[in-house]
């Protein structure tokens, strides 16, 4: 750092220099030559060419510095990149408790809830977004894709296809994302996930059941990667509560 510091400082000095040597031959000229006003376009350019060789160097000293700054700030902080992650093993049923194939609809988000960074909050009624904590996907997608994973696993029915996948079927799914975050007004807090869902007859667009999950995971630790850690946990909890709602329904 003291080296480009260094380098940095001589070569403002050297500029500086070239500048000043600029600045005396200006001022010789004027005081051997009457100023007179341009008559022409040609001494018209050649003054205007006088004028950006003068302007570069600051331009180039401006940058300079500005570099200058950004070097003694320090390097920024690296990103880290975590996956959401289901981490139950599921025995698979010898038959399906629904018969037929389920559509599974993409869960639905808040504009808050579709972005990647991990949310927080450390006040009641308040949301924040950790600055250097993400997802690799988006939660409400990536919710889609484990929930189809974990139905499939459990053969709580005969197959399971995303809506508008091109394939028939009678039963269709429906998810929304309403709040998932790290509330960490007391450390080391706890993850909130919070689902609703509900279930519909294609041949009529009837609504069978409709259910709201909330769930609660302790953070190991009050930072980022507890947050991660806990949704983890939260989300393979709801799974768990939706699967047994499902499988549980009057057939």
């Amino acid at each position: 750092m003291k080296a480009t510091l260094r380098n940095g400082y001589a070569l403002t000095c050297a500029i500086m220099g070239v500048l000043a040597r600029c600045d005396a031959r200006r001022r010789s000229r004027r005081m051997a030559i009457p100023c007179k006003r341009p008559a022409t376009r040609q001494r018209a350019r050649q003054c205007g060419q006088n004028v950006q060789v003068i302007a570069y160097p600051f331009l180039i000293l401006i940058s300079l510095l500005f570099l200058g700054a950004c070097g003694i700030s320090g390097p920024r902080q690296a990103t880290t990149w975590y996956v959401l992650e289901d981490l139950a093993t599921v025995n698979a049923g010898a038959t399906p408790a629904w018969p037929g194939t389920l559509l599974l609809r993409e869960t639905e988000a808040p504009s808050f809830h579709q972005g990647n960074a991990l949310a927080y909050s450390r006040a009641t009624g308040t949301r924040g977004q950790y600055q250097y904590a993400n997802m690799t996907e988006l939660p409400a997608p990536r919710i889609t894709q484990l929930l189809r994973r974990r139905l499939e696993q459990a053969r709580v029915f005969a197959a399971v296809a995303p809506l508008g996948a091109g394939v028939a079927g009678g039963h269709q799914l429906n998810t929304r994302l309403l709040d998932f975050y790290h509330d960490a007004e007391r450390a080391p807090g706890e993850v909130i996930l919070v689902l609703e869902a509900e279930l519909i007859q294609r041949a009529d667009a009837q609504l069978l059941a409709r259910t709201r999950i909330e769930t609660r995971a302790p953070a190991p630790s009050h930072d980022a990667a507890g947050a991660a850690r806990g949704a983890n946990i939260a989300l393979t909890q709801a799974l768990d509560q939706l699967t047994a709602w499902l499988a549980g329904l009057p057939k």
